[in-house]
């Protein structure tokens, strides 16, 4: 399993065109796909890097999503009328 230092949303790996949500070391080299990661933006690592949090319209408006870094689980964490627009990870209460 890659150790990633940078995870980003890109359309120029796809095939389909369409934005994912890849890894990759600080080399740029290998980035590899992160399953559930479809048509995300604005990828965050968690603070014990084991999700990735970003914005996804997959279902027509932008929702919150996180996704486990090995990909075992896809969360959808919004769910209103409205689109999302920005994710922050927050200190634990």
């Amino acid at each position: 399993m890659l150790t990633p230092e940078i995870v980003l949303h890109s359309s120029r790996y796809a095939e389909s065109g369409t934005n994912a949500i890849y890894l990759m070391g600080a080399d740029g080299a290998n980035p590899t796909k992160v399953p559930g990661g479809q048509a995300g933006l604005d990828p965050v690592f968690s603070p014990d890097g084991t999700w990735i949090a970003f914005l996804s319209d997959r279902d027509g408006t932008y929702r919150l999503y996180v996704a486990r870094m090995d990909g075992t689980r896809t969360l959808a964490l919004s769910d209103h009328a409205d689109n999302d627009t920005e994710l922050e990870w927050g200190p634990q209460p």
